[in-house]
């Protein structure tokens, strides 16, 4: 996929990030079940805010993070690019983590804190409670991560 070949097809308002069919003047592509939007060009399935990074920047992009929070916002602003390790740090709760707390699991009757550093598992101790075991990892987590540290906490 060339920014050519994007332009050619699509107009994109950097502002508020939607994309239109030269052609037709119709809004272009769908919203996934993750809340992403999809664009499918020349038979091959895109997601929108690798392209917008794409139009915008000239350049096809290895991860791109919605700052916002929103899936569907590809407005420019609202993008960023990161690094995969960035990328981790920045996302939230994940939604099979029984504790409810970022970093935090089950461990022999008391709650372990652990931290993913240089593609390995960092173990930070084991805790009496699981909000002592969180501390030990935001703590950890912010230092390494700074702007791009989420705790997982709304």
């Amino acid at each position: 996929m060339t920014r050519e070949r994007v332009l050619e097809l699509l107009n994109y308002n950097l502002r508020n990030g939607d994309f239109v069919w030269r052609s037709s003047g119709r809004i272009a592509g769908n919203i996934t079940q993750k809340g992403h939007r999809t664009i499918d060009i020349d038979g091959k399935r895109y997601l929108a805010h690798r392209i917008a990074w794409l139009i915008h920047y000239g350049v096809w992009p290895e991860i791109i993070h919605h700052i916002d929070g929103n899936k569907s916002n590809n407005a420019i602003k609202k993008l960023c690019q990161m690094t995969p390790t960035q990328h981790l740090a920045s996302l939230g709760l994940r939604k099979d983590n029984m504790v409810r707390l970022k970093g935090v699991s089950r461990d022999k009757g008391r709650f372990r804190a652990d931290i993913r550093q240089a593609g390995r598992t960092r173990n930070l101790g084991r805790f009496t409670t699981a909000i002592e075991a969180h501390q030990a990892y935001c703590a950890i987590a912010e230092r390494l991560h700074g702007e791009h540290f989420n705790s997982g906490r709304d």
